[in-house]
């Protein structure tokens, strides 16, 4: 036994009721205790910001705040520990326009994690935009991210940065949506139909669980922006120094792309020219009409293709 202990409801310790050896740095509801400054078990590390469990209270902002403006800003847990936990604060919420968008977005997240981690949705009733599944990853009988590929490991890091952030992503998961292809910032839906098709046409290039990454990092980036799902940005169009938002921009060149390229195994040159690790060059072709078919050419070379 490596550690035992009791606590009142806010995550006191109670005095006399508890033993942790020094390798353990884990205390009320397993987040990392901090304990150089206020004494052991004073301060609790929950990811998003610190709590002091005897007073009750966060010691900074709740970053999700503006969700519940009925609460305290510092309030934990509603004030009443005894029904609720907070694990950190952090979301992805997502909806689902029908089962078979559903059935795929399982299935394609699934195979990401390569057996190690599913994942798993709980229900959310009072999301005030109506996404209704929040998403966590759990791990599969003994897995591991150590068991992960490269990529796999790339994906597991990357899309649980937005599971466990400070903020609240949220997608809508569509199946042949003609207006969307692949996953849109302005909306946040995400297509996966499209999403499949990029699979289908092969290895190499732009991959499924690239797809699925590139959209959940650019939304998770767009939450932190303070921007919904149907707004674009929260800077007048006159200031824009392309024909992108600024915001729009950053999280697609600075973030998502890099996610991207981490998950494929792969370096985007543009959206149709790909640098595989081996050297050779994967060109993508697209037909967007009425679904988005996808075609790759292995080896490609520009000097066979003039018009490129």
């Amino acid at each position: 036994m490596i550690s035992t202990t009791d606590y009142y409801p806010f995550g006191s310790v109670q005095s006399g009721r508890s033993y942790t050896s020094d390798a353990h740095r884990y205390g009320f509801n397993g987040m990392e205790n901090d304990n150089e400054i206020k004494g052991t078990s004073n301060s609790l590390d929950f990811g998003a910001r610190i709590y002091d469990p005897r007073i009750g209270r966060w010691l900074s902002l709740d970053p999700l705040a503006s969700e519940y403006p009925e609460i305290s800003d510092y309030c934990y847990v509603a004030d009443n520990p005894v029904i609720f936990i907070d694990e950190g604060g952090k979301y992805i919420r997502l909806s689902f326009e029908s089962k078979q968008a559903y059935d795929s977005y399982v299935k394609k997240v699934n195979a990401s994690l390569e057996g190690q981690f599913e994942v798993k949705f709980n229900l959310v009733t009072d999301d005030r935009l109506g996404y209704n599944f929040e998403v966590e990853l759990v791990a599969i009988g003994g897995g591991s991210v150590s068991n992960l590929s490269e990529k796999g490991k790339a994906f597991y890091d990357d899309f649980n940065s937005a599971v466990v952030g400070q903020y609240i992503a949220r997608m809508e998961v569509v199946w042949g949506d003609a207006e969307t292809n692949g996953g849109s910032w302005i909306t946040g839906k995400l297509d996966m139909a499209d999403v499949e098709a990029f699979d289908d046409a092969g290895e190499g290039g732009l991959m499924s669980a690239g797809v699925i990454i590139h959209e959940t990092i650019e939304q998770y980036k767009k939450a932190e922006y303070g921007l919904d799902p149907g707004e674009m940005s929260n800077i007048p169009q006159e200031f824009w120094s392309t024909s992108y938002p600024p915001e729009y921009n950053e999280a697609h060149d600075n973030f998502a792309i890099p996610a991207e390229n981490r998950v494929n195994g792969n370096i985007r040159i543009n959206i149709f020219f790909y640098l595989e690790k081996n050297g050779d060059t994967t060109m993508q072709e697209f037909d967007e009409s009425p679904e988005l078919g996808v075609n790759k050419v292995k080896d490609f070379h520009f000097y066979d293709y003039p018009s490129y």
